[in-house]
């Protein structure tokens, strides 16, 4: 019996154990292609959330753009408003000086473009002023000498009277 159980221990358990050692090798090669297929899909998916996250970042931009833009439309359609308001009440010099405070380029609308250039020229109140041809904002310190709304030696668009 003795000789038996060394026959065992010496041979037949030699196999088993590599038996067992192969099917422990062939679970863990399992385990680790597996962990491989998860780790790719979660690289994938982190550029994903890298890309989205940037495409997040442009539009945040983008609608604090317009939001900015909106606003500046805004204010010039009130600048513009307010100028065919007083010049509607016959406060015209006012009326000029709030008009020469709107920036026109900031509005790309044709309806604004149309009620500036209407206000500013042709059948507007500017058309017999100095400086009240076809040239936009950089005619205005030529219209402001003309109506005497520059300061003496004035030269900058900030040196007004008003």
């Amino acid at each position: 019996m003795a000789l038996g159980a060394a026959l065992v221990a010496y041979l037949i358990m030699p196999s088993r154990i590599n038996s067992l050692r192969a099917d422990f090798n062939q679970t863990i090669n399992s385990y680790n292609e597996r962990l491989a297929a998860k780790e790719a899909i979660i690289t994938a998916n982190e550029s994903e959330i890298e890309a989205l996250n940037e495409q997040i970042a442009k539009l945040e931009e983008n609608v604090q753009s317009a939001d900015a833009n909106t606003s500046n439309v805004v204010k010039e359609y009130g600048k513009l408003l307010e100028a065919s308001q007083l010049l509607a009440e016959d406060e015209y010099l006012q009326g000029i000086r709030m008009f020469l405070t709107v920036d026109a380029s900031q509005v790309p609308d044709r309806t604004f473009q149309g009620v500036y250039q209407s206000v500013r020229g042709g059948d507007g109140v500017f058309p017999d002023l100095p400086g009240a041809g076809s040239g936009g904002r950089d005619d205005r310190g030529s219209v402001l000498d003309g109506l005497g709304l520059r300061e003496p030696g004035g030269t900058g668009d900030g040196e007004h009277v008003f």
